[in-house]
């Protein structure tokens, strides 16, 4: 058989290579620990995150369809904005139309005016001929009185005449 021999030295060597080895396997060990903590919390991390994201991705989704509302209500209220801009136009349209109408209305009233200054002075003028007319007529029945009796003073110059009342060259003539 062999036998062996041990040699101290390189037992003492080994011993503190063993030792060392324990050391640096505990501090690896720990560091195995904190990687674990590390490796945990970065999973807890990255569930939290996976949740963040999901909870951005719904509210994305919410904004989007919102944004698609609103855009749509944006068309809707352009569409209603031309509708008004064509209800303004007309309205531009009848207010010019009806400010004419009223110029119209001012000028027959002017007109009617004038129509009623035109009666009163026809009326004016109708009494002014029936005064003129009622003078004519009391001038011609004056006029008939005269004649009468100018004919009359002919008939009498002349009878005096005949009888020589009256000498030749007589007023009346």
């Amino acid at each position: 058989m062999k036998q062996f021999k041990v040699d101290f030295d390189s037992w003492s060597e080994t011993k503190d290579k063993v030792e060392e080895l324990e050391r640096f396997n505990t501090v690896v060990h720990r560091e195995y620990i904190k990687a674990g903590v590390q490796l945990s919390q970065s999973k807890m991390k990255m569930e939290d995150m996976t949740t963040g994201i999901d909870k951005l991705n719904m509210e994305n989704e919410r904004l989007t369809a919102a944004l698609h509302a609103a855009n749509s209500k944006s068309s809707r209220l352009a569409e209603d904005n031309r509708a008004n801009i064509e209800i303004i136009h007309r309205l531009e349209d009848f207010e010019y139309k009806y400010h004419s109408v009223l110029l119209e209305i001012a000028k027959f009233r002017e007109a009617a005016e004038d129509v009623e200054r035109a009666k009163d002075e026809v009326a004016f003028l109708q009494r002014k001929a029936n005064r003129t007319h009622e003078a004519a007529t009391t001038l011609a029945v004056e006029n008939d009185d005269l004649k009468k009796q100018l004919q009359r003073l002919r008939e009498m110059k002349a009878y005096f005449f005949q009888r020589s009342l009256l000498p030749q060259e007589s007023v009346l003539t």
